[in-house]
């Protein structure tokens, strides 16, 4: 009879703790101040081979000694392959030789966060941007610049995209 007592018990509280776990998930979809991070439409034009000949050319135009067009090549680099540490690092570099330190900072705000994300799985740095772009994590005063919004947007499809197997 004790037995019995005891399995009842542990049904009663797995039922009870599946019951909490659903009011309380039915609760906070409820919430109309609730603010959901639904995911963007996914945009699929990321070419890993795209951020290989960019970076090539970036890497020539910064030999030759024209920033400008080296920056513009490393910028195509991240956007098509966002997590190209190569592109980011060089991006900075470049934006350092020319006096940029906003443009440096922005660089290396991605160089830090890639480094990161490469080693998580990509829903976690999916949501990692996510959380970023809409407030829910620590931000500094880069959560200001809209440059860095939008490529924080473009990281979180990114590994949106990667995460679902291409």
């Amino acid at each position: 009879m004790h037995g019995r007592k005891i399995a009842a018990g542990v049904v009663n509280t797995a039922t009870g703790a599946l019951a909490l776990a659903a009011v309380l998930i039915l609760a906070a979809c409820a919430d109309p101040n609730r603010q959901a991070l639904a995911p963007q439409p996914v945009q699929v034009d990321f070419s890993e081979d795209t951020a290989r000949s960019e970076l090539h050319a970036g890497r020539s135009a910064f030999a030759a000694g024209n920033e400008t067009a080296a920056a513009t090549h490393f910028e195509a680099a991240v956007k098509a392959w966002p997590p190209n540490k190569p592109a980011w690092k060089e991006l900075a570099e470049t934006y350092q030789k020319s006096g940029s330190q906003t443009d440096m900072q922005y660089a290396l705000f991605f160089l830090d966060r890639v480094d990161w994300a490469e080693r998580q799985h990509n829903f976690t740095s999916a949501m990692a941007f996510d959380l970023f772009v809409h407030g829910k994590a620590p931000r500094t005063e880069a959560a200001h610049n809209p440059r860095i919004m939008d490529m924080a947007r473009r990281m979180a499809e990114f590994y949106r995209w990667r995460g679902h197997g291409r």
